[in-house]
């Protein structure tokens, strides 16, 4: 907003700037497109503030706006750990199939997942985590168009959080960065992509599958929560950037995980 609106008052120097005589027709004309340009953005902001709601909660927005407020001195937050044995029942509570195809993505897919997966996320950090032999699995609507992307791990992952890594037992696996395209969502590709990733490492010998979810994230836990069992809480604060402090863990501690520093053995997205 700041550079559009800057641009306009480039229109308006340039409009009384002319012999030092006011052009009074550029004048008007620029004032008409600013207050359209405000109205717009006044739109996008609504927009974007309604499908926050939608997705974080009342609580998760007050959350974000409060923490970015701290975040140059402070950073506190909680994750909640998942978990789901892979037992001939896993595909069971299917939902209604929405018509996309669901397939295991590779390098060669990068640009659609940059078009149709999660925003934050680069072409260098998608590399790396395919170099490191994380797979990615995809779902793809009927224009082509990549709509979910999901990413499984089965060695070491870290958890930026709490400055930890998950160490993965030779037959768990990790669910991470699940991201449904927004004009795609609240249509079951999510719960889809879980059911045939579960079904999946099922085939390949896999008995366990874990994630985490920050607690602040209304719609992450509650899509974890339905296809996943929570198996506890951890607590963190950061200070000025230091090592995270665990401050306090729910009273059921995290099953089945074993979590070492990753100061040794970092490792990005």
């Amino acid at each position: 907003m700041g550079i559009s609106v800057g641009v306009y008052w480039v229109k308006a120097a340039n409009a009384l700037s002319s012999h030092g005589a006011i052009n009074l027709h550029n004048a008007v004309f620029m004032k008409t497109e600013l207050a359209q340009n405000w109205w717009q953005t006044a739109g996008v902001v609504a927009e974007m503030t309604v499908a926050a709601h939608r997705d974080l909660g009342l609580r998760g927005v007050a959350s974000r706006i409060f923490h970015r407020a701290a975040a140059p001195l402070v950073k506190w937050g909680a994750i909640t750990f998942f978990e789901r044995a892979l037992d001939p029942h896993t595909g069971s509570g299917s939902p209604a199939a929405p018509r996309v195809f669901i397939r295991q993505l590779t390098e060669s897919d990068i640009d659609r997942m940059l078009d149709g997966g999660d925003p934050d996320q680069d072409a260098g950090t998608l590399e790396r985590r395919f170099r490191r032999r994380d797979r990615a699995f995809g779902a793809i609507d009927t224009a082509g168009r990549i709509c979910h992307v999901r990413w499984v791990s089965a060695s070491r992952v870290h958890i930026p959080e709490i400055a930890r890594d998950i160490v993965l037992h030779p037959q768990q696996a990790y669910f991470y960065n699940g991201y449904t395209r927004r004009d795609a969502r609240r249509r079951g590709i999510d719960g889809l992509v879980r059911l045939a990733l579960f079904e999946t490492l099922r085939y390949e010998g896999f008995t366990r599958v874990c994630s985490y979810v920050r607690t602040n994230n209304a719609a992450g836990l509650r899509a974890a929560s339905r296809w996943q069992r929570p198996t506890g809480t951890i607590r963190y604060i950061t200070v000025r950037n230091r090592t995270p402090i665990v401050m306090r863990a729910s009273t059921v501690s995290p099953q089945n995980l074993l979590l070492e520093s990753s100061a040794a053995h970092a490792r990005s997205g």
